[in-house]
Parts: C-alpha cells; sequence; structure tokens
C-alpha cells in the first residue's frame, strides 16, 4: 500500500478521519544506557511496536538485549519476517530500510532508539507508518540530552505538519 504524499496537507486528511494523528512524545535521558533502560520500560507496556535503530551495531545489541529480531539490509524476506516476529513478540527492531514501503495495520507503536542526525525527512516518513494503522498511534523518540541539543531540527517536521510534540526531561 502507498502512503500519502509527504507534501500533501496532512490536516485534510485528519479531517476527513483518512489518517488519525499520532501522539508524539520525545524523551530526553542523560545517556546512552538510560534510552536503553527507557526502552525496557517501554517494551513492558503491551503494543504492537517498530523500534526503529539506524546503527547496524546498535541495533545487533538491542536485539541481542530484547531477544527480537534485529531487520536491515541484509535481511532476506523482511515483511515477511516483520509481520511474523510481530505475531511472536509483539515487538520489532528495523534499521532504515523500514523508513518507506512499510504497511502495517496492525502497529499501535513506533520507538525511535537510533536516527539519522537531524534528518526531518526521516522524521516524517517513521510518523508515516503509523498512517496506515487501525489505531490512533504513539511515535516515541528517545534522545539523549546531547542528541537533543544536535538533532533537535528533526522534530520541526513534524511540528510543521500540525503534530503536536511533547518533551518529557528526564535529564533531572
Amino acid at each position: 500500500t502507498l502512503g500519502y504524499p509527504i507534501g500533501a496537507d496532512w490536516n485534510y486528511f485528519w479531517k476527513k478521519g483518512i489518517v488519525k494523528k499520532p501522539t508524539v512524545r520525545v524523551i530526553v535521558v542523560k545517556s546512552f544506557q538510560e534510552k536503553i533502560f527507557e526502552l525496557s520500560r517501554l517494551l513492558k507496556e503491551k503494543s504492537v511496536t517498530l523500534i526503529y535503530c539506524d546503527t547496524i551495531r546498535n541495533g545487533k545489541l538491542l536485539s541481542n538485549r530484547f531477544n527480537t529480531e534485529f531487520i536491515y539490509s541484509k535481511t532476506r524476506k523482511r515483511l515477511e519476517l516483520i509481520e511474523e516476529v510481530l505475531d511472536k513478540k509483539g515487538f520489532v527492531i528495523l534499521s532504515r530500510v523500514g523508513d518507506e514501503g512499510v504497511s502495517l495495520p496492525s502497529i499501535q507503536r513506533i520507538i525511535e532508539f537510533d536516527f539519522l542526525f537531524g534528518s526531518r525527512r526521516q522524521e516524517v516518513q517513521r510518523v508515516g507508518r503509523l498512517f496506515h494503522s487501525l489505531y490512533e498511534g504513539e511515535h516515541i523518540i528517545l534522545m539523549t540530552l546531547s542528541e537533543f541539543h544536535s538533532y533537535k531540527k528533526r522534530l520541526y517536521a513534524l511540528m510543521e505538519k500540525g503534530i503536536e510534540v511533547k518533551l518529557i526531561d528526564k535529564t533531572k
């Protein structure tokens, strides 16, 4: 299934009920280890979840830590494997191979653990995975304080589209 064009007026689609506006939270933590802890906490909440992790090394680390598949460029039959793992585990880890062309109506939540720096395009693509969902989706971005200061511009892409971004500061 093809998604709606990035340049389209998303408000039109929301008003017509064609897609549901997702809830977006940015959780800012102090360190990489705290990002892992936060991800662990979030995965205790039962929700069909795509976890995005751009870095292959970190994707494999998370895959081992949470005993699930990491889908990346070398993975064969990606879509079939994603669906199979979601049915079994309820969550799967994807590299940027899942940024586009993935339509999964069962998705309830997206968690971004690792991302392409300040890429606004990638941010819009990832939140767009929820537009294919049957649910009012939740989009969570985990950032260290350093990442937030360096790459918060990626969040502007969502705000420009009329999506409220709620900031949760856990650095204190």
